[in-house]
């Protein structure tokens, strides 16, 4: 009687563990069904993102999961993007300068972008302390002409009140629209201390030549410009985008603009 008995028990408490093993399968498929819908969703809102970024988002949006896991599904998915090495051809040059805040140190660099109507020039200032971008302009021509005037742009928004003994630097490269009379004077006039880049060493302007990385990956290549009108708007919205809504891996996840540590009430040129 007692064998019968326990052999009873026995079955109950296996069958009782079978379904509950069951049941936590079921939760667990449903959640990995919602983790890969999510993470489909977001790949096709950004191509270009890695799963580190992906991730980060899916935080940002509540949803509680594990790094690896989003690796895992989009690595399931193939929708890992490959990693670009890139190999130093030389001795890496020392390169510091500690940062507290924003509006201390901006480069300043110029890039064409293709339209239908011709080359169009695109100067940029990014902040090297939140990565936002102060200023910008894109024109037919690359002179000292619009190297001063998105400066003076740049000038303009982030130091309402003057930027005269702020100990702002602008980091450049020898290019001559920075190295030319005119421009070297209104930095002279404006008590802007310039930097300039070594030869053939891009780490010095590295902040730069990433945000032109970016936006040629995310914005100009997978578009075609039919007028430079068009990719006035386009790349408008795009900055916009990048100042406000992109997360930063070197921001520790954050936006340019929540990373930014002066004026809030400061505008984007």
């Amino acid at each position: 009687m007692y064998a019968v008995s326990l052999e009873f028990i026995k079955a109950l408490f296996i069958a009782s563990r079978t379904r509950l093993t069951e049941s936590t399968r079921t939760r667990l498929c449903f959640r990995q069904r919602e983790i890969r819908k999510h993470v489909r969703s977001l790949c096709e809102k950004y191509p270009t993102y890695g799963y580190r970024r992906i991730w980060a988002l899916l935080c940002r949006e509540g949803v509680r999961v594990n790094l690896k896991t989003v690796y895992r599904v989009m690595k399931a998915e193939g929708l890992l993007q490959s990693v670009k090495r890139y190999e130093a051809k030389r001795t890496r040059q020392t390169w510091d300068m500690t940062l507290s805040c924003s509006n201390q140190v901006w480069h300043i660099d110029m890039t064409k972008i293709w339209t239908d109507e011709g080359w169009a020039y695109l100067f940029s200032i990014i902040d090297a302390y939140d990565r936002r971008i102060v200023a910008w302009e894109l024109n037919r021509f690359c002179r000292d002409d619009e190297g001063i005037r998105v400066l003076e742009k740049a000038v303009n928004h982030a130091f309402p009140n003057g930027v005269r003994g702020s100990g702002l630097k602008l980091v450049q490269d020898n290019g001559s629209q920075f190295t030319s009379r005119d421009f070297v004077q209104t930095l002279k006039t404006l008590e802007i201390t310039p930097i300039r880049t070594s030869y053939r060493h891009p780490q010095s302007n590295g902040k730069m030549e990433r945000w032109y990385r970016t936006l040629k990956e995310e914005e100009v290549w997978p578009n075609e410009y039919r007028s430079l009108q068009e990719a006035k708007a386009s790349l408008d919205r795009y900055i916009c985008f990048y100042n406000y809504e992109r997360v930063h891996s070197a921001l520790g996840y954050l936006t340019p603009m929540e990373a930014y540590s002066g004026d809030l009430s400061t505008q984007i040129a």
